[in-house]
């Protein structure tokens, strides 16, 4: 009977242990798979940061060639962003129809994919102002 209890009290820690090292797989794993969750909302977190401030120099352009469409300037840098003003003008019959589209990009990459694209266009008749 001393033997049966013996063997009892031995195996009660080792499953314990292996629970216990169960236990822990499991974590670790959960552990991974939520910093992994982090590093991807901080990259996403940080991409629409840039598509925001993209956003509002593509505006601040769109404003300032609505305010004065032949003074606004065809290229400025915001924030660590190039911003680009392509502007048309087309004479209609009672005045004149002012286009533009205006491209942001960043500073060190004039060439690539633009951040945001944004179209305006402003009409000023003649004879007002």
């Amino acid at each position: 009977m001393r033997a049966a209890a013996g063997a009892a009290r031995r195996r009660v820690p080792r499953a314990l242990l292996v629970e216990a090292l169960v236990l822990m797989a499991v974590l670790s794993c959960c552990l991974a798979l939520l910093v992994q969750a982090f590093a991807v909302s901080a990259a996403t977190a940080a991409g629409a940061r840039d598509l925001t401030r993209a956003t509002l120099a593509a505006a601040d352009a769109a404003e300032r060639f609505c305010a004065d469409p032949a003074g606004a300037p065809a290229s400025s840098s915001a924030d660590g962003l190039a911003v680009t003003l392509d502007r048309t003008q087309e004479r209609r019959g009672t005045g004149t129809l002012w286009r533009a589209v205006v491209e942001v990009r960043p500073q060190g990459d004039p060439s690539g994919e633009p951040l945001c694209t944004l179209e305006t266009a402003r009409f000023e008749p003649w004879g007002v102002g």
